[in-house]
């Protein structure tokens, strides 16, 4: 595989890329992978926290772990559109 020809930006959302993304994490085009809804690919979010995009994250339902251990970073308009967030939602009405 030619990795300079990879559109990284769109493999970094396919769920199915896992292998290839926890490879190639400094290819890995944050912004997309935060809309990557592969639960297992949520590690890459716990070893790369300065990379997080938390606009997006928050409405991802995979990463509601790792949202849940950072309440203070998360954009609260896109958490409303997440499914697994709910029981933030309710806890934080205030925000």
């Amino acid at each position: 595989m030619d990795k300079d020809k990879v559109e990284w930006r769109y493999l970094s959302m396919n769920p199915n890329a896992e292998t290839i993304l926890k490879q190639n994490q400094d290819k890995v085009d944050w912004l997309y992978l935060t809309k990557n809804r592969n639960p297992n690919i949520i590690s890459i979010f716990e070893q790369n926290m300065d990379k997080v995009t938390w606009i997006n994250l928050s409405s991802n339902p995979s990463a509601i772990r790792v949202i849940e251990k950072n309440l203070d970073k998360v954009n609260w308009l896109n958490l409303c559109q997440n499914p697994a967030a709910i029981h933030i939602l309710e806890q934080n009405w205030d925000k």
